[in-house]
């Protein structure tokens, strides 16, 4: 597994990576600048990520990575089609309630037609994708967290914490839609 950071691509680089791009794969650039044109025109993002695919493309090239997976349906998951269109790239997405539900069906349709599969958090998030997609595409679901009683013979080994308290881990964001303000009053009545 890799992390590749592409940042933003200027606009003269984009046009070179465009044309070699054009050069290798005639059809399916045109075919792929062609789709981006009669769908979500005026966006000005549309060129950061082309500049982006195009990156992508070429680095993955040169390591021998076949397979992208793009963390968000929205901006991700443009990047990400972008590459199939582009390259013929392989994909999956995950989706997350944000990017789905602030996401056109027809844009989510289109993304999540061209993905080898897409990993979604919750049951009514999957069934909601699935009423969206065309046929063909498997849409999973998988929890966040951990399966607790994997580790249960680890937490019977551990000694107990000083003074016999309870220990409570919480990880995530530091933002109020995460839940941090509900879990220190929470922590406060229990107390």
């Amino acid at each position: 597994m890799s992390y590749l950071d592409i940042g933003a691509a200027s606009t003269p680089m984009t046009c070179l990576l465009l044309l070699a791009n054009l050069l290798r794969r005639p059809l399916r650039t045109l075919a792929a600048l062609g789709s981006a044109r009669t769908r979500r025109t005026g966006e000005p993002s549309r060129l950061i990520q082309l500049g982006q695919a195009l990156r992508l493309i070429r680095e993955m090239k040169r390591r021998g990575i076949t397979h992208l997976h793009a963390h968000f349906i929205s901006e991700p998951g443009d990047v990400a089609e972008w590459m199939n269109r582009l390259a013929g790239i392989n994909y999956s997405i995950s989706a997350h309630a944000k990017d789905i539900y602030l996401s056109s069906s027809e844009a989510l349709r289109d993304k999540i037609q061209r993905a080898s599969f897409v990993v979604t958090c919750t049951e009514y998030n999957r069934r909601h994708l699935q009423r969206i997609a065309a046929p063909g595409t498997p849409i999973l679901r998988v929890y966040h967290g951990l399966d607790g009683t994997r580790f249960r013979s680890l937490a019977n080994s551990a000694e107990p914490a000083q003074g016999g308290d309870p220990l409570i881990l919480s990880v995530g964001r530091l933002r109020e839609k995460k839940g941090f303000p509900t879990l220190i009053e929470a922590c406060h009545l229990l107390a």
